[in-house]
C-alpha cells in the first residue's frame, strides 16, 4: 500500500522550540531514518524496514517522544506486509500509547497533526483486524476514523480514501453488500487525485465483488473488468489470474460458456507460470463450476475434489466453502443426497471458521432448500434461524 505525496515519515512538522543546532540535527536524521524506512515498505521491502527500525522492541531511548508513534506505526506496516497481523497489533496499540502521552502534554495543541496520527494507527488497526478475518473488530476501528473525518480531525484525502475502503472491506466480509457499495463509492471520489493505481485496483476490485453478491453482474464485470486492466498494467500476475477467474465465473452465470472458458484458461496459464496455489484454486474451482454449466458431471467432480486437495496446503476457508458448495450442486445433479448434505454442512463449518457473514448466510440458506426439498422443514427453519441475520444487520446502523 502507498501513501500520498507527502509521507508519513514527513507528516510531523519541525518540533517547536528546539533548542540548538544540535538538536535540530538528530530530528533531522530520525526523520531521515524514518523516510528510508517508509520507502522500504513502499517497495514491498518489510525486513530491509524491520532491520532499520531493530524490530521487534521499543524505539530508540534516544529518540524524543513525539517521534515513537511513528516508529511503532513503520514497525506494524512492515509486520502487516509480512502477514503477521498480531504482531502488527502489538506495535500499533504501543503507537496509540505513545500517542496517548504525546496528547497530554501542554503542546498538543501546537500538534493538531497528533489527532490524525491516531486515526493512521486505527486505520491500521483496522487492517491487521481485515487481515485476520475479524471484520466486526475492523469495523469498530474504521468507524472511530469515519468519526474523526466528521469531526475534521482527519483532512488527508489519501486517508480519508483508506477509511472508506476499510469501512467496504468490512461490510463486503459482513454481507452487507449495499453498505459496502456505498463506501467503496466514497472511497474511489475521495482517491481521484492520490490513489495508487493499486489502491484504485482494489477499490474497484472491491466494487465487482459487492456486485456479485449482488446479482448485478453487469456492474460487476465492469469494475472486475477496470481492476484486471489496471493489474495487468502493474504487472501483477498473482492478482491478474484471480481477476480473470472472477471474470470467468460471470461469463457462466451469464450463460456465455465459450468466453468463460476462454477467460478460465487465461487464468489457469497465469497462475501456473507465477506459482500461486492461491490464484490456481481459484481458477480450478471456477473450471469445476464450468463443467457443470456445460453438463460434463464427472469431469466437474474430479475437478472440484482435486482442487479441494490442492487447498489444504492453503487453508483458505472462503474458497474451500465455495468449493464444497459447487460439490453440493454436482452431488444435487446425480440425485445423490447424502453426499450432498454433506457437501453442504462442509461449506457451512468451512464459512463458520471466519467471520465472513454473506457467506454463511448463503450456505444456509442453501442447506435449508434442500432440507425443505426433503421434507425436512423444522430443520429447514432452524437453518435459517442460525444464519446471522440481525447480527449482521445490526452492525449497519
Amino acid at each position: 500500500m502507498a501513501l500520498s505525496k507527502t509521507t508519513l515519515a514527513q507528516r510531523p512538522g519541525p518540533s517547536p522550540r528546539v533548542p540548538g543546532p544540535a538538536a535540530q540535527r538528530a530530528e533531522q536524521q530520525i526523520r531521515h531514518h524514518l523516510a528510508r524506512v517508509e520507502q522500504f515498505i513502499h517497495q514491498q521491502r518489510p525486513e530491509k524496514a524491520l532491520a532499520l527500525l531493530q524490530a521487534p522492541g521499543t524505539p530508540p531511548s534516544s529518540w524524543p517522544l513525539l517521534w515513537h508513534p511513528g516508529w511503532y506505526l513503520f514497525a506494524g506496516w512492515a509486520m502487516l506486509q509480512q502477514n503477521q497481523p498480531k504482531s502488527a497489533r502489538a506495535a500499533f496499540t504501543q503507537g496509540l500509547k505513545a500517542l496517548q502521552r504525546l496528547m497530554r502534554r501542554p503542546s498538543a495543541a501546537r500538534r493538531p497533526f497528533l489527532g490524525e496520527w491516531r486515526e493512521w494507527l486505527h486505520h491500521f488497526l483496522g487492517m491487521s483486524f481485515c487481515l485476520d478475518e475479524q471484520p466486526i473488530q475492523a469495523l469498530f476501528y474504521y468507524r472511530r476514523g469515519l468519526r474523526a473525518i466528521g469531526d475534521g480531525v482527519v483532512r488527508d484525502p489519501k486517508l480519508m480514501m483508506l477509511i472508506h475502503k476499510g469501512m467496504g472491506e468490512a461490510y463486503l466480509t459482513l454481507g452487507l453488500y449495499a453498505e459496502a457499495i456505498a463506501f467503496f463509492t466514497q472511497a474511489k471520489h475521495d482517491g481521484q487525485d492520490v490513489c495508487t493505481p493499486h489502491d484504485q485496483g482494489l477499490i474497484e476490485w472491491g466494487l465487482g465483488r459487492a456486485y456479485k453478491f449482488q446479482g448485478n453482474l453487469t456492474q460487476a464485470s465492469s469494475a472486475f473488468s477496470q481492476a484486471l486492466h489496471i493489474f495487468e498494467r502493474l504487472d501483477a500476475k498473482p492478482l491478474v489470474a484471480q481477476l480473470q477467474s472472477l471474470l470467468g465465473l460471470m461469463q457462466i452465470w451469464s450463460h456465455h460458456q465459450d468466453e468463460a472458458e476462454v477467460l478460465l484458461r487465461q487464468a489457469l496459464g497465469t497462475a501456473r507460470r507465477t506459482g500461486d496455489l492461491f490464484a490456481h484454486a481459484i481458477a480450478s474451482g471456477n473450471v469445476a463450476a464450468l463443467y457443470l454449466a456445460q453438463g460434463k458431471v464427472e469431469r466437474a467432480l474430479h475437478t472440484a475434489q482435486e482442487t479441494l486437495a490442492l487447498l489444504q496446503e492453503t487453508h483458505n476457508q472462503d474458497i474451500m466453502g465455495y468449493l464444497y458448495l459447487t460439490l453440493a450442486r454436482i452431488f444435487e445433479s446425480q440425485s445423490n443426497l447424502a453426499a450432498t448434505e454433506e457437501a453442504l454442512t462442509s461449506a457451512i463449518m468451512a464459512f463458520q471458521q471466519t467471520q465472513h457473514y454473506g457467506l454463511l448466510v448463503r450456505a444456509r440458506e442453501r442447506y435449508s432448500t434442500f432440507l425443505a426439498k426433503q421434507g425436512r422443514f423444522q430443520e429447514a427453519y432452524e437453518q435459517l434461524l442460525m444464519a446471522p441475520y440481525k447480527t449482521a444487520a445490526s452492525l449497519s446502523a
